[in-house]
């Protein structure tokens, strides 16, 4: 054989590994999603494409502050965790609390109750091994105070890189 057919191979068989380890990695590693809403806006926007680490948890727990990724039914759905297990939420007068202390410091956090048609009042303890997330955009999301909290075991990953569009390419905080 030429030497120029052994090179071939060898790039050939390269080329292959790579896509091999490719597939491995997003099959088992990460997981790509569009976004179809505006609830995490503008975190995270409508039609963006993210990567999901869906190792994150396998050595801890989720954190107050990360973005998660879980199902719902047949739905994947992508927001934040704002309780813990045996954490004490709260909406009184527009605010979030967790724990009698007002998150008003975050953003993210304020819930407009003018604006809303949800009670402008009320509390939930977050069980054991279970999160409660709600949409950066309160006023668009549908989230914990909806379908209640979400179970350890529904979740899929950490949400953690926009990879398109390119103008939005970034890590996710």
């Amino acid at each position: 054989m030429p030497r120029s057919g052994i090179i071939l191979i060898i790039v050939a068989s390269g080329i292959a590994a790579i896509m091999t380890a490719a597939i491995i990695a997003s099959s088992f590693v990460f997981e790509p999603l569009v976004i179809a809403g505006h609830s995490m806006s503008p975190t995270i926007v409508q039609r963006d494409r993210i990567l999901v680490n869906k190792l994150a948890y396998k050595s801890r727990e989720p954190g107050i502050g990360d973005i998660i990724a879980f199902k719902v039914g047949w739905k994947r759905l992508v927001k934040r965790v704002v309780g813990l297990p045996g954490d004490v939420i709260e909406v009184k007068n527009g605010l979030l609390y967790r724990n009698g202390e007002t998150l008003a410091y975050e953003p993210y956090t304020i819930l407009y109750p003018h604006h809303s048609n949800r009670q402008p009042y009320w509390s939930r303890t977050v069980q054991s091994r279970h999160v409660f997330v709600m949409g950066d955009n309160k006023l668009m999301s549908v989230d914990s105070r909806d379908f209640g909290t979400i179970p350890y075991q529904d979740i899929i990953g950490k949400a953690v890189f926009i990879y398109f569009p390119p103008k939005r390419i970034g890590k996710l905080r």
